[in-house]
This record gives C-alpha cells, structure tokens and sequence, in this order.
C-alpha cells in the first residue's frame, strides 16, 4: 500500500460515509482497496490513490470526480443541461450552477456543511420542483434521488419536530426514527426538497439552522444524521402575489425587464418579513422564478410531448402532433393560479389516454386539432415543426 493512499483514505475519512468512523473506516477502504488490487492487478499489487478513490465512490454511489473535486468537466455544461428540463428560467438556472459548482468546487470553506442551501421564490407551476429535479438527476444520476418534505404538514412544531427527527428514547414510537433523519441517513447524498416552507412553524425551522451550519442534526435518539453531502432545496410562493399584476390576458405575455425587477424585488422582501435574519443568513443563494410566457408554455409542452414520442418509439409505435394541437394542448393546460403544474395531466387525458385506448389499432397516432378541441386519430403521419 502506497504511502499516497493511505493519505487519501485519511484525507476522504471526514468528507464521506460520515456514519462511519476513524481508524476503521480508512481501514476498511485500504483492506478492500487491497482486495480488489489483487484481483484485477496481480502484475501491480500496489494500492494507489484513485484504488482508495474507486472505493469510495462505489461504497457512497457517487461519481468519481465529485470526490476528487474535479468537476470542471462535469459542471461546464451545467447550465444547458439544466435548461434542458426547466424552460423559461434562465436566471434561476444560472443562479444554481454557479452556487453548485462553487460548493462543489475545490474551494469549499467549510467541508461539513451542506453542498448548497437554495431558497427558490416564485408563482406555483412555473418550474421550481422541476429544477430541483434536475439538479438531483445531473447531481446524483438519477431525479430519484430527492427527499421531499411537504413543510406545509408541520405547521405544529412541537409534533412537528417529532415527526421529523423521531421521538426521544424510551417513548413508545422512538424505534421507528424520524421521516427526516431516518431517510437521510439511507441515502445522505441526495437533494433534500422542503417544499412551501413558509408554512411550517417558526420554532421547527429553528433545527434546520444548526443543520445549514454545521452540516448535521441530532435526532431524537440522540444521534447524529449527517447532510454534508446533500443539496438542500427549499421553494416558496412567497410574494407571488406580486407578478398577478403584470398577468396578461390567459396569463401570458412577454416580460419586461423593469416589471421582473420590480417584482423580484418585491418578492424579496416577502421572504425577508417571513424568514429570521439567521435563517437568511445560513442560505446560500435566494433564486426567485419568473412567470412563464405562451411561447415557454409550448415549449414545456414539446418536452411532454417529445418524451411520449420516444417511449413509444421504444415499442415501435409513432405519435406526431400537429401545430393546432400543440397550440390547444397549451392554451387548455395552462392556468393563471396553477402555472404549467395541470400541462402534463391535461397531456395524459387528452393525448397519452386516447392513445392508450387504441393502442392494438394503429402503429401510427395523429394528434390533430378539431372545433377548439384535442382528437387523437390513426392513420398517416403528419410532420410536427
């Protein structure tokens, strides 16, 4: 074993598998760093540092180069794959991956706070969730890779508190831990999404200032739950009030820069009246979101309606939409009060449920617009511009 991995398995030791402790666990990562060595290098039996750093990735399920810091690769096309899923949002898009690849970047000050505390603000429906979302999939590989906490439920703090980290030991329930904790330390690299956390009471957020911090809670039993390794990720709608005076007719229209500004800083302050000085304070970037236009509402519909094409291309069947259709699938999915949050739903019932109905009656579907309606035929392909 080379005297350079025993250093990176020292080195790593506090950033990763933070449930496990020195000596232990940097011998663990040498003896099966030795083990594999053996098996797939017999020529070589030396442990080197990227052995130590392989182990480490395959035991925390998190890709090579977030461990070794190195993610100018990786994050130089942060910005367009995020904008990818998230239309219309360029700003809050930007605003995120500059702070990630700060936090995640070889200049990180403190190691054991969490990778990035975000506030998103803005109206519902207009692509917050979605962000988080991407980030978890572009993060972690996989949007699965979330723990979402509805704070609207946790408006008690005291029974909230206790549903989150678990009950003290010795009462009844304690065994089962908290929805919080308990799931943070099954997957510790993860997006941690508070969802409406302005409903939550005052006196529960006061255990997530500690946690932005410092990098950990103590849950009920007294132990520790690490979120060092997480994205935490908290939305509101906050001040969202504010944009419905600039709303066009069906809630659409192009934003004017001086308008946005205005408002975002009227948004502002909302959330400066609702969160505490310290709780500001522990956040790393306030994100607010804009109201989306027609045309960004189309083009989330494409996204929709992209993703049904290949899956059934998957199971060699065609879908083609045609511009009407795509106009009317806009127009009846979009809601001022609700933003793009039904567009997908009113795509299901309207395209993906017809379809679904028929779908032993054609390998070809035409979704095509009719008296101010959506149908669904088989027949011949249309071309979608």
């Amino acid at each position: 074993i080379s005297d350079e991995a025993i250093n990176t398995a020292l080195e790593m030791s506090p950033k990763y598998i933070r449930n496990l402790h020195l000596p232990d666990k940097a011998i663990g990562w040498l003896d099966t760093a030795s083990v594999k060595v053996e098996i797939n290098e017999p020529e070589s039996l030396i442990v080197r540092p990227e052995h130590i750093i392989d182990v480490i990735s395959q035991e925390s399920r998190i890709p090579k180069d977030m461990i070794y810091r190195d993610t100018s690769d990786r994050f130089s096309a942060m910005e367009a794959d995020l904008g990818h899923r998230v239309i219309g949002q360029k700003e809050a898009v930007t605003a995120v991956a500059e702070r990630l690849r700060l936090n995640k970047g070889p200049l990180k000050e403190n190691h054991y706070a969490p990778d990035g505390v975000l506030l998103f603000l803005g109206p519902t429906g207009v692509g917050k969730t979605e962000l988080a979302k991407a980030v978890a999939e572009f993060m972690f590989g996989d949007e699965s890779k979330m723990i979402r906490i509805d704070m609207s439920e946790y408006g008690d703090g005291t029974v909230g508190i206790e549903k989150l980290i678990g009950m003290p030991r010795g009462i009844v329930g304690s065994e089962r831990g908290g929805i919080l904790t308990e799931q943070l330390r099954d997957n510790p690299y993860t997006v941690l999404l508070l969802d409406e956390v302005e409903k939550a009471s005052p006196y529960l957020m006061n255990i997530f200032l500690q946690a932005f911090d410092e990098g950990w809670i103590t849950d009920g039993r007294g132990k520790k739950v690490y979120l060092s390794d997480a994205i935490v990720i908290m939305t509101s709608n906050l001040g969202s009030e504010n944009f419905k005076r600039y709303e066009k007719p069906l809630g659409f229209g192009q934003k004017t820069l001086g308008e946005i500004r205005q408002i975002k800083g009227e948004v502002m302050k909302s959330a400066e009246t609702r969160f505490t000085p310290e709780f500001r304070n522990r956040i790393d970037e306030i994100v607010i979101f804009s109201p989306l236009t027609m045309d960004e509402v189309r083009e989330i519909a494409k996204l929709y309606i992209n993703k049904l094409q290949r899956t059934m291309e998957r199971q060699g069947k065609i879908v083609e939409v045609t511009d009407a259709a795509l106009d009317v699938l806009t127009e009846k999915g979009f809601s001022p009060a609700y933003g793009a949050r039904f567009l997908k739903r009113h795509i299901d019932q309207k395209v993906k449920l017809p379809i679904t109905n028929d779908w032993k009656a054609s390998a070809k579907f035409i979704v095509d617009a009719q008296d101010g309606d959506v149908v669904v035929k088989t027949g011949e392909v249309m071309s979608l511009n």
